[in-house]
Parts: C-alpha cells; structure tokens; sequence
C-alpha cells in the first residue's frame, strides 16, 4: 500500500502542480530579463523592475494553488476532479476526448521544452561566459572605462570622503597604463556634483550605465566600502556600459581606515592587472605597477576634501588642507600641482612656479604619462610657451576627450593669443561636457572667458545666451553681470548697461568691497566698452579715494593705459604709472603691466630706446604670456 507522501507525489503529478512550476519559473525568467532591457528604455524608473519582481514573487503561490485546484482541459478551465471520480470517467471516456487530451498533454511539454531552450540560451553566457566576454576598445583600440564614485555602505558618515578617494585612487592607477583610457578625476567629480554628494549610496548599476554612456565609455568600474564589526572591505565590479553585464567582481579586506590606501592600492592592481591581461592576452609586469599615491589615510583625507573646495574656488581652504596633506606625507604628487595652481590662481606667482619648477625637476621620478602631461603643462604656462601649452593640453585630450577642464585650459590658451575662433571651438566642448552633467557645475570662468571670445568676434547674440546660461546657475554673481554690463555698452545700449553696472556695483558694496575696487571695475567696464569719458570718471574715483590701496593702483594703470589707448595724452600717462611705480605694491601682476604701458608710452613719445627696456623688463616680470606686451614689443624693436 502507497505511503501518503508517494500518494501526495503522484496528485501532484496528476494534477500537473509540476508542469505549471516549470512553465512558470521559465516564463518569469524571460520576463524578468525583457523588462531589465525593455523598462529603462522606455524611460521608465529604476523600480519598475523592483515592481515587476515582486509582482512575479506575488504570483508564483497562487499559479501553484490554481494548478491544484483547477485543470485546462479541451473543454475550458475545469475543477480537478478527485482521483477516483477521475478513474470512474476513465472507463467512460471515449477516444476522440482520450486524443484531445493526449494533444494537449503533448502541447503543454513542447511549451516547457521551448521556454526552456529559451532559458538557457539567455542564462549560457552569464554562467558559463562570465569573465570571458570581449571588453569593448575605443577608437584607439584602448579599453574605454570610466571609475564611478565608490557607495559608503558602512553607515559612518566619516567614511563619505572615501567615496572619492577609493575612485581617484583607482582613476590614477589606471591611467597609469598605456592600453587604458580613463576618464579623469575633474570629470568624474562632475558626475558627483550632479549626483548630490548625499545621493551617491544610492548609486545604482543602470545609474552607472547611463553615466558610462554619457562619457562614451564601453565599461565601469562600481563599487562599495562596507564595515562589519571591525572589518572593513571594498568590492568591486567592473561591468558593460551596454548591458551592466559583470565581467568580473574584485574585493579587498582590512581592518581599519588607516589600511584604506593599501586596500585600494591592491584592487587597483587587481583591475589593472585583469584589463592589462584581456588587452594583452598575457600578464602585466608587476614591475609596473605604480606606487601608491599615499599611505597615509588621513593625508589622502585631507586632500580629497581640499579638491572640493579647489574646484569651488575657494582657494583659502584648499590651500590650508592642500598643506596639511602635505605635512603628512609630502610625496603627493597631485597635492603639489593643485598647490601650485591654486596659488596661480590667488596671484602668488613665485610660489607656483617654485613648487612647478621642482616637480619639473623630478619628473623622471613619476613614470605616469598623464603625471608627466600634468607637471609640463604648468612649466610650459609660466615659460611663456603658448604652442607648447596648446600641445601638451590636446595630448591629454587625445588620451581623454571628456576632460571639461582641459578642454577650457586649451580654449585659455588659444584667446591669449587672440585665435578666438579656436578657443570658441574647445570652450563649447568644455561647455558639452559640463551640459552632459545637468550644467551644474559652475566654473565662472569658463563662461566669461566663452563669452569674451565671442564678444571679440562680434556675435553678441551668443555671447548675451552664455551669460543668461550662467546667471540661471549662479544668480546674482557680479562677474557675469560685469562682462553683460560691457557687452550692451559696446552695442550703445546705455540703459541696460548702466543697469547691470548698478546691480554688479551693489553686490559688490554687499561684500564689503573697498570703494577703489568698486569704481576701478566700473571704471574699467566702461573702459572695455570703448565709453572713455566716463571710464575716466569713475578711475578718478578709485585713485583719488584716501587711503589708496592696491585697487587704487590697478585704476592709476588702467586710466594710464586709457590714456594711452585713445593717443591723445601719452606725457600724463608717463607721470601716473611713475607715479604708482614710486609706491609700495605687493601685486606680481601690477608692476609688470605698468611697465608694459610706460614702455607704450615712452614708445608714442618717441623714446624707442627707454621703451624697448621697459618692455623687456615687463616681458621678464610677467608671471605668463602676454600677448599684447609680445606684440608691443616687436612694435618697439622694429622701430629701435
């Protein structure tokens, strides 16, 4: 006599519990993967699939239930009959219902048969080609990936700067490799910024996708820090821009954050190692491998959170956390060139060009192509190279075309010396990038300089939309108002220029701005719009102001070079840059530019001989490139 377990089994079977489960689980698989390619596609949020799953999960109880309870014969959906009324309708049935029902029986096993085929064509490459699959290459041929901010999953709040610091780390390992092309840090802390610093835990792998896509990469790189106990680990998963398919997991274990840099430092070999070996098809030399940025956690903490201030322009604070860095562990060669820039940026001059001239002097220490690329671009500024800068600027362009930063140093490059046509072009690839991200990121000189150039080739409809661009990121912001202030003054708009003047002027005053320094920028607005009458007023207000400061001397300049400008007064002009040369500045930026117009002076005047030593001393003492003092200049040693 049958157990009841082997009775249970066989009602199971008779009332095809067993068929139904197959056919469901097959169907819910192939579901699951249309919606995964389908749903986003349509634009749909990432928790629709999360809906979909749940909604499968919800359905599969109740699919067994009716497959106990009812049976699809020819006749329709019919209640199961218990086994002995089955029996008793077995003696009666006739052969034409015997048929049918063996038709149906065999129709029910040919739809298993095929979802199951179907099934394991989509399930084949993710068991048995995982890892195996061709990364994709650029047009270059090198391996196209882009680092995405590492989530902190450990629920300390401390460890947000490591949602950086893990991906810069990474980036600069990477890029480390000629068979790579990586999407650098500035443009990837873009991809933070429009994220929301706050948002990136939430990060997800379609989120990944569509950024990876953005930058035109073929592969990312997505991870998490996470902490339990006492434990820390970093997990990694390199996968496709297309699909998010995994090419393959990586994971690093420790025990504090003081082990975070040896952490990353061993992913990044591990990644490395893996790209290099499907670029190669062989291993990597591990005498390659780049030494670590830092050791030291709370150094790589310092300097991670001294760039968020460096790219908001707050160059007080990234210097003071840029030097505590460096106090820690003074072989970052990143904190150095960042150092630099951001005393460039602050007109300390010889403070940057000490610090680029001695990383220059390492730099056979620092094997890294872009690390070279980095250290040359600053020497090549301050040697007054601008063909030289524009070079080295493409060269880093040509590894990465999505740099918003490089694509803005090279547009700088080209207006210095007045190829505004160019430097239009590499400004709006500068802008594209940043548009890519939302236009969030707000580098204010990126659209005065955009706007200036094309205010130098009189397309003043453009150069109106960049500055209302700007203004609708950043209201209120006094030199975007200044540069829409000199362009409808150019066009004899006098009411809406005098208009602009008085708002920038009023933020300024909000400030707390000194009085000279107000009048000196409206002075000089007017002076840029070509209105020299009340250019003049207004400088006046700036020199004549007691007690003068620097503001004071910059409007001494500016009425000189005024003076100058229209030829109608070059003596009066001699006297006040001999003058404001006479008093005690501390501005590396000034005296070279007042000496570069006396020497214009002395050269209307006729004294060519004076001139042309004034200009060359201005030549020497200008911190970079001017290209209106080298155009001078062989204007008075042709006429010498």
């Amino acid at each position: 006599m049958p157990s009841k377990l082997s009775q249970f089994w066989q009602e199971l079977k008779r009332r095809k519990v067993f068929q139904v489960v197959a056919m469901y689980a097959a169907s819910a698989f192939i579901i699951l993967e249309v919606a995964d390619i389908v749903l986003p596609r349509l634009g749909l949020p990432d928790w629709t699939v999360t809906f979909v799953i749940i909604l499968l999960i919800i359905g599969f109880p109740i699919a067994v239930i009716f497959s106990w309870i009812f049976d699809i014969t020819p006749q329709g959906v019919r209640k199961t009959a218990p086994i002995e009324t089955e029996e008793e309708s077995n003696v009666d049935r006739n052969n034409q219902e015997y048929f049918q029902h063996k038709k149906s029986f065999q129709i029910n096993h040919a739809i298993i048969i095929v979802l199951l085929v179907i099934v394991g064509i989509l399930v084949y490459p993710k068991i048995f080609k995982k890892g195996t699959a061709e990364i994709p290459r650029d047009n270059s041929g090198k391996v196209s990936i882009a680092v995405m901010p590492f989530r902190n999953l450990t629920s300390d709040t401390l460890f947000n700067v490591w949602q950086q610091g893990v991906q810069n780390l990474i980036i600069g390992s990477l890029s480390n490799s000629t068979e790579l092309s990586v999407r650098q840090p500035e443009t990837m802390y873009s991809v933070s910024e429009h994220l929301g610093r706050e948002n990136l835990a939430a990060l997800s792998p379609r989120m990944g996708k569509d950024i990876a896509q953005k930058l035109e990469t073929g592969s990312y790189i997505m991870g998490s820090l996470i902490k339990a106990g006492n434990r820390l680990r970093i997990d990694a998963q390199l996968r496709d821009a297309i699909s998010t398919e995994i090419y393959r997991t990586f994971e690093v274990n420790g025990m504090k954050e003081e082990d975070l840099i040896l952490m990353t430092d061993s992913l990044s070999f591990q990644i490395r190692n893996y790209l290099e070996i499907r670029a190669f098809k062989q291993y990597a030399d591990p005498d390659i491998h780049s030494v670590p940025a830092t050791s030291s956690a709370l150094a790589y903490r310092y300097y991670t959170e001294a760039m968020s201030f460096f790219w908001k322009l707050d160059f007080e604070n990234a210097d003071r956390l840029l030097l505590k860095a460096l106090e820690i562990d003074s072989t970052i060669i990143n904190a150095w060139i960042f150092l630099g820039w951001s005393h460039h940026n602050t007109g300390k001059h010889r403070e940057a060009k000490e610090i680029f001239n001695k990383l220059y002097s390492r730099i056979d220490l620092y094997p890294g192509y872009l690390d070279r690329l980095a250290i040359e671009f600053p020497v090549l500024t301050y040697g007054k190279d601008p063909w030289g800068s524009i070079n080295n600027r493409k060269l880093v362009l040509d590894y990465d075309p999505n740099q918003m930063v490089v694509w803005f140093q090279l547009g700088w490059e080209y207006f210095r010396i007045q190829h505004y046509e160019e430097a239009i072009e590499a400004f709006e690839k500068s802008m594209a990038v940043n548009k890519a991200w939302g236009g969030k990121w707000f580098w204010e000189a990126l659209y005065t300089r955009l706007g200036m150039a094309y205010h130098k080739i009189g397309n003043h409809t453009r150069e109106n939309e960049i500055y209302e661009l700007a203004l609708s990121i950043s209201p209120g912001n006094a030199s975007i108002l200044y540069h829409q202030a000199v362009c409808a003054l150019s066009q004899g708009d006098s009411a809406r220029g005098e208009q602009l003047i008085s708002r920038f002027r009023s933020i300024f005053e909000q400030q707390g701005r000194s009085v000279p320094f107000v009048e000196d920028w409206v002075g000089f607005c007017y002076q840029e719009a070509g209105w020299y009458t009340e250019a003049k007023e207004h400088l006046i207000l700036s020199i004549e102001y007691n007690p003068p400061d620097v503001h004071s001397y910059w409007a001494m300049c500016d009425l000189g070079r005024l003076l100058i400008d229209e030829g109608g007064d070059p003596e009066k002009a001699l006297m006040l840059i001999d003058r404001t040369l006479q008093a005690e500045i501390d501005d590396e930026e000034l005296i070279p530019e007042l000496l570069h117009q006396k020497g214009r002076a002395l050269l209307q005047l006729g004294d060519h001989k004076e001139a042309v030593e004034n200009l060359n001393r201005a030549w020497d003492l200008y911190p970079t490139y001017s290209h209106d003092l080298f155009l001078h200049k062989q204007e008075a040693e042709k006429s010498l």
